[in-house]
C-alpha cells in the first residue's frame, strides 16, 4: 500500500495506481475500501472497464447485486466480454 500511495503522489496514470489499490484491497477481503478506491479510478478514468468489472465483484461480495450487475452491464457497454459473461451467469 505505500508504494501504491507513493506511485499516486507521482504518476501521471492515476487512475491505475488506485485500480491496483482496490485489488490489493480486495485481495485482503477488504471489499468497502476497495470499492472506494476503484470508485476513484473511475472518477479518474470513466472508460476503465475493468474497474468497473471487479467493483462488481466487490460490490456482489457484500451481497449488493444490483449493483454489482450496474457495474457489470457498464463494463460490457465498454466492451468488456468477461463483465458481459457475467451478466448472462447472474440472468440465465
Amino acid at each position: 500500500m505505500v508504494d501504491y500511495n507513493k506511485a499516486i503522489e507521482i504518476s501521471s496514470d492515476i487512475a491505475s495506481f488506485y485500480h491496483d489499490r482496490g485489488s490489493c484491497k480486495g485481495r485482503s477481503d477488504n471489499f468497502k475500501e476497495a470499492i472506494l478506491a476503484y470508485t476513484k479510478a473511475l472518477e479518474l478514468n470513466p472508460e476503465y472497464s475493468l474497474s468497473y468489472r471487479v467493483r462488481g465483484w466487490a460490490k456482489e461480495s457484500l451481497k449488493d447485486l444490483k449493483c454489482a450487475c450496474e457495474d457489470w452491464k457498464k463494463a460490457a457497454e465498454l466492451g468488456d466480454e468477461e463483465a458481459a459473461k457475467l451478466l448472462k451467469e447472474y440472468f440465465k
